[in-house]
């Protein structure tokens, strides 16, 4: 399984020859949406995500995530992170999606 696709359940433990390259596996990370001023907020590792979307939204999402790939790749370790709603207008009023450099961990 390509690694992009490899999600993993925070109280699993990965396998012993995964260890070395733990660091490369795509996490997904969010916090819910209960109204906290932001130094309140911590981020925790999820399992899972479900986008609730229609075609439109998905097919943008799916744009920004193309682009988000494109400029990691460009800028390298200069690279850090992005948001959907700087990329792409009319998202400014949904949940946060960031896409970060795994490189920069």
């Amino acid at each position: 399984m390509p690694s992009a696709f490899l999600v993993r359940r925070t109280s699993e433990a990965l396998p012993k020859y995964l260890t070395n390259i733990a660091r490369f596996l795509m996490r997904l990370y969010g916090y819910p949406n209960h109204g906290l001023p932001i130094e309140q907020i911590k981020s925790e590792e999820l399992a899972e995500i479900t986008f609730v979307a229609t075609p439109d939204e998905a097919r943008r999402t799916a744009a920004f995530l193309m682009h988000a790939a494109d400029e990691m790749e460009r800028m390298g370790a200069a690279y850090s992170h992005v948001h959907l709603s700087d990329v792409q207008a009319g998202f400014d009023d949904s949940p946060h999606v960031t896409v970060f450099n795994a490189q920069n961990l």
